[in-house]
C-alpha cells in the first residue's frame, strides 16, 4: 500500500538515500506519492498568484495558467504511474497538503 508521511518530513531526503540495489516496488510507490505530494504543493501558490492578477488575460496570467495546467498534467501522470504499479494515489488526506501559515490564519491581520 501506498505510505503517506507528513509533509514536513525529509522522506525525499530519505528516498534517495536508498541505494539503487535496494529500490523495491514499494520504494518506487513511496516515491511516487512523494512526486504527488510536490505536484500538489504547487498548484496552490500559483493559482493564488493568478488569482492576484486584475487583467485576467495579461500576458502573465496566461503564463501562470499554462503552469498550473501543467503541474496538474504531471501530478496526473504520476498517478497514472503509481496506479499502474498497483499503488493507490492518496490526495484527500490532510497529511498530504502543506500547511499554509500566514498571519491572518494565525489571528492577525495579514
Amino acid at each position: 500500500m501506498t505510505q503517506v508521511l507528513e509533509y514536513e518530513s525529509n522522506a525525499i531526503v530519505e528516498l534517495l538515500g536508498v541505494l539503487p540495489a535496494d529500490r523495491d516496488a514499494e520504494w518506487l510507490k513511496n516515491s511516487l506519492q512523494q512526486a504527488i505530494m510536490v505536484e500538489i504543493a504547487t498548484i496552490g501558490p500559483y493559482a493564488s498568484a493568478l488569482w492576484s492578477i486584475k487583467e485576467s488575460n495579461a500576458a502573465v496570467a496566461k503564463n501562470i495558467r499554462e503552469i498550473i495546467f501543467d503541474e496538474m498534467t504531471h501530478m496526473g501522470l504520476v498517478c497514472n504511474m503509481l496506479t499502474t504499479i498497483g499503488g493507490t494515489p492518496i490526495l484527500a488526506d490532510p497529511k498530504v497538503v502543506a500547511e499554509v501559515r500566514t498571519r491572518a490564519a494565525r489571528g492577525r491581520a495579514a
